[in-house]
């Protein structure tokens, strides 16, 4: 054990300072995400991995999203072959259930996920809101985001800009910013209806 006795001060300023500085070098980025479930960590990692300049924004504490639970609180996934060629490359366990099927420890693969993105080189923002886009010559170029529990707190507090290239709507079932996207700019969809299709029953071949 160290000898050294804490100071309560410079462990505030570690955390200021160095969130601080990761913050600034992140305001212009190549490419923006909103959600950090397991599709946006799997994107950020890959484009990271390329050299991409890459940061995620997740609302809630936890970024994981609902993987963490598997099954009905039962952390298990099941995934096929695609899946387990992904869950491999990140060296996360696997074992085989039924031909085409394998199973996994669902935290180990949440882990596995956020650990990837970050060596990789994606900055992972927890607690922050994607709460709009920035639109400029009718072309989405960046997102606005707030602190989720200003945002929780129904607070009238001004959010910033981050500069993005590209953005990419990973927040899953609610599609919160293409629904604002859709709301505000009157754009038509690559989809049958030119809209947000909806979500349908269960059917396992057809959604994976």
């Amino acid at each position: 054990m160290s000898s050294q006795k804490l100071d309560e001060v410079v462990i505030s300023k570690a955390i200021i300072e160095t969130y601080t500085k990761k913050f600034l070098e992140n305001l212009s980025l190549d490419v923006a995400i909103a959600g950090g479930g397991p599709a946006g960590l799997f994107a950020a990692y890959k484009l990271a991995q390329k050299g991409h300049k890459v940061a995620l924004f997740e609302r809630k504490l936890s970024i994981g999203g609902g993987m963490w639970g598997g099954g009905i609180g039962l952390n298990i996934i099941v995934v096929q072959d695609s899946g387990k060629a992904i869950l491999d490359e990140l060296e996360i366990r696997t074992d085989q259930y039924a031909p085409g099927y394998y199973t996994a420890n669902a935290v180990e693969s949440v882990g596995g996920l956020i650990v990837s993105a970050v060596r990789a080189g994606a900055a992972l923002y927890n607690l922050m809101s994607v709460e709009d886009v920035m639109i400029k010559d009718a072309r989405i170029c960046g997102v606005v985001i707030n602190n989720s529990a200003i945002e929780a707190a129904g607070l009238h507090v001004d959010p910033i800009t981050v500069a993005a290239k590209y953005t990419i709507e990973a927040t899953g079932h609610p599609l919160e910013v293409l629904k604002k996207v859709e709301d505000k700019c009157n754009i038509r969809l690559n989809t049958p209806s030119g809209k947000i299709e909806g979500e349908r029953s269960m059917n396992a071949d057809m959604a994976e």
